[in-house]
C-alpha cells in the first residue's frame, strides 16, 4: 500500500485541477469495480458453503 504522500508525490505532483479530478474519477470506478468483484466472490463462497453443507 502507497502513502497518500508518496502517492500524490509520483501521481498528482504538477497536474492541474482537472487533471487531478480525472484522476480521482478513474480510482473511484476501480474501487467501485474492486467491491463488486469481492461482493460476488464472498456471495460465491456462501453459496458453496450452503451447498456443501
Amino acid at each position: 500500500m502507497i502513502s497518500p504522500e508518496n502517492y500524490y508525490e509520483e501521481y498528482l505532483s504538477g497536474k492541474d485541477a482537472k487533471q487531478i479530478m480525472s484522476i480521482i474519477r478513474g480510482l473511484k470506478n476501480e474501487m467501485g469495480h474492486l467491491k463488486t468483484f469481492k461482493n460476488g466472490f464472498v456471495k460465491t463462497q456462501i453459496c458453496l458453503v450452503k451447498i456443501n453443507n
